[in-house]
């Protein structure tokens, strides 16, 4: 089983460049969550911010925070 965590870029394309200084705060849930997770299952955590999104490849569980 693999759970993907997705932290995803709320103000794209309202700046020049693909990080937004908006949400600077790193997502600490998604590091709780993952910490908690038993260690048979994958974890993968990708933030829009910085990185593509790749939906045909998201996990079984899709976990999004928008905080």
């Amino acid at each position: 089983m693999k759970i993907t965590f997705i932290k995803p870029s709320i103000n794209k394309g309202q700046e020049s460049t693909a990080y937004s200084p908006m949400g600077r705060m790193q997502p600490l849930a998604f590091a709780i969550l993952a910490g908690m997770t038993p260690s048979d299952i994958e974890v993968e955590f990708i933030d829009e911010r910085v990185e593509y999104i790749d939906f045909n490849s998201a996990g079984d569980l899709v976990g999004i925070s928008v905080d």
